[in-house]
Parts: structure tokens; sequence; C-alpha cells
């Protein structure tokens, strides 16, 4: 799993889809998800949108760029989707946190 979660850590920004990732790894996808989930207590994809969304929290929060711009440095390639995922991890919109920062 040290493996695993290195790799997301270094490969977050690009697509990354378990099958491949277990491959590298030389085991079965469906072996590397139970393991996953087992030790690090939840599923593959939610942790690597949880962990992606700590990036973007990070990028909104600095100011350095657009949400747009944040989407795009943490996988996302479509913003609509970056924006439900970031509201499902988090509970509010991206602009929504962007704007509850600038306040502070």
């Amino acid at each position: 799993m040290i493996k695993a979660k290195q790799y997301i850590e270094e490969h977050y920004s690009e697509k990354i889809v378990l099958k491949n990732l277990a491959d590298q790894l030389f085991v079965n996808a469906d072996y590397l998800s139970s393991v996953f989930k087992k030790d690090v207590g939840v599923g593959f994809n939610d942790y690597l949108r949880q962990y992606r969304m700590t990036i973007a929290q990070q990028l909104i929060r600095s100011g350095e760029c657009s949400i747009e711009q944040a989407a795009e440095k943490v996988g996302y390639l479509d913003p609509k989707h970056f924006s439900k995922s970031f509201k499902k991890t988090l509970g509010v919109s991206p602009a929504e946190y962007r704007k509850f920062y600038r306040k502070l």
C-alpha cells in the first residue's frame, strides 16, 4: 500500500486507473482494491478523490490559480465534474470555499 499511495501522491494530476496501477505493482486489480480498502480504510477511488481535493483546497486557499486551473492541476479535465467532487468531499462548492477563505 505504501507504493500505491506514493504513486497517487506523485501522479495525482494524471489519469489514474486502478487496473493500470495494479499492473505496475504486479498484482491483480481486485486484490489491490480489496487490500487497499482494508489497509487504508477507504476505497481506492475515494482515497484518490480525497487526496486530490486536499491539494485543490491548498491551491484555492493560496489564490494562486482559478478554480478551473486548480481542477486541471489535480487531474480533472471537466470543471463541472471537479465542482461536484469537491462539494461531495467538502460539503461546499469550490467557489463557496474560496469566498470563505478570502474573508479570513
